[in-house]
């Protein structure tokens, strides 16, 4: 059995490190390997299922409009923030602005915004000019700026720390 046999027959995509593992428990058992994937797939239902529950989540997360992309990526960020601070400000600030980013550039095909996202708070601006200052007005708050931009005929987009040309894009 090939590994995109056995990943079609259980419905989730293993590593190639695993799939030597579960080839080698197939190949010295005696079972056909329709019925190995089926017990397999037993065993391992709470992954499974975890997978599709992500696939599906993942595809929900693509249809939605680039727009709403862009805020869901913010309000993650503004999340992981309020997590690490105990200060619920970012969420509730990103959430407030979010109507920045659906509204200014309903006319263009790709568009830039900027999360400011602060300790205490968080703010989306439409300029990195507007980002830094915003950034520098709380400067006792560790600001971390991030840079987002959309595509709307590809519904495409990624985001970065901005003002860094090495920092690598987060694609989706």
């Amino acid at each position: 059995m090939l590994q995109h046999e056995f990943e079609s027959r259980v419905g989730i995509e293993v590593s190639a490190k695993e799939y030597a593992a579960i080839e080698q428990v197939y190949m010295s058992s005696d079972v056909e390997k329709d019925e190995f994937c089926k017990l397999w797939a037993k065993m391992n239902r709470v992954r499974i299922a975890n997978a599709k529950a992500q696939q599906k989540a993942a595809a929900q997360f693509k249809a939605l409009r680039i727009e709403e992309q862009v805020i869901v990526k913010m309000l993650e960020l503004a999340e992981q923030r309020a997590n690490n601070t105990g200060c619920t400000l970012p969420v509730s600030d990103t959430n407030i602005d979010a109507n920045k980013v659906r509204a200014r550039y309903e006319e263009a095909d790709g568009f830039t915004v900027y999360l400011v996202l602060r300790d205490t708070g968080a703010a989306i601006t439409h300029t990195y000019t507007e980002a830094m200052n915003e950034a520098k007005a709380f400067s006792s708050s560790n600001p971390t700026v991030y840079e987002f931009f959309g595509n709307r005929t590809l519904n495409h987009g990624y985001y970065k720390v901005a003002g860094y040309t090495s920092n690598p894009k987060q694609i989706f």
